[in-house]
């Protein structure tokens, strides 16, 4: 009888531990469900921000290429992109004044504004 309350005591504690193992899994899972739904979440917004961004360049490029003095008026990032310079300055050659300072060295954009002087 000692021998069946020690084995029922055993029993009883391999039970417990096993359910504390499945609860601490369960945490984990949820844990990781809800961190990979955060991941997702960030992600979607990041390439939101990232579609809102091209839009917005291609916007200032179609702008420059109709009034190069526009990009006056551009967003400094977009005043120290490449084409949107090139295309501003191919348009009027006076908006070289309006390009980024690292740009301002450029033998493209600075010949296509000597191009037009």
């Amino acid at each position: 009888q000692e021998r069946a309350e020690a084995e029922h005591k055993a029993e009883d504690k391999f039970d417990e531990e096993s359910e504390d193992e499945s609860e601490e899994d369960s945490e984990d899972d949820y844990d990781e469900e809800a961190q990979t739904a955060l991941a997702c979440a960030e992600a979607d917004g990041k390439i939101e921000a990232f579609h809102e961004e091209v839009e917005e360049r291609e916007a200032w490029l179609q702008r420059v290429r109709l009034d190069g003095e526009a990009l006056q008026l551009a967003p400094a990032a977009l005043r120290a992109d490449r084409e949107v310079a090139l295309a501003a300055v191919r348009q009027h050659w006076s908006s070289l004044r309006y390009v980024d300072e690292r740009l301002r060295d450029d033998a493209e954009i600075v010949l296509e504004a000597a191009r037009q002087d």
